[in-house]
């Protein structure tokens, strides 16, 4: 489905200027914050894809694994949205072993919201130290595609 491409498209562009804001302004709670989005994002993308997460909720990375892993959400999600639909249930286990069943779509808007605010968490601690974030809203990256 289309609006799966676009979220797939949508996500590596905003993760790749995350990932540069922490190269040019580091800082411990914003790596952190930044593996656990990759991380979950990996974990959910196995859950819809039927396959065992390769990586905990909250990894141990430098950003050199984050930018692997942005790769490889990237082509995880662009593999998978040809054959998404909102409706499908994904039965998974919690990051706690607790047995459950979401949709894909509910699936989408929790990663949605999930990556959002932890952006949001990384710029606020960016700004914090004095550097400068750029804007990473989707209709920011929408405006881009369309110019």
């Amino acid at each position: 489905m289309k609006i799966f491409s676009d979220f797939a498209e949508f996500q590596t562009w905003a993760n790749l200027k995350i990932l540069e804001m922490l190269r040019n302004t580091p800082t411990e709670h914003g790596l952190t914050a930044f593996a656990h989005l990759l991380g979950a994002n990996l974990v959910w993308g196995s859950r819809l894809a039927g396959t065992a997460p390769e990586c905990a909720v909250v990894p141990n990375w430098n950003l050199d694994e984050c930018e692997a892993a942005i790769g490889r959400i990237s082509t995880l999600f662009e593999q998978l949205a040809p054959d998404l639909c909102e409706t499908r249930l994904v039965d998974y286990k919690t990051s706690t072993g607790i047995e459950s069943r979401s949709t894909v779509g509910e699936i989408m808007l929790q990663l949605w919201g999930h990556n959002a605010y932890h952006r949001g968490e990384i710029a606020r601690e960016i700004i914090q130290q004095g550097g400068r974030t750029p804007d990473t809203d989707y209709i920011i990256f929408a405006r881009s595609k369309n110019c």
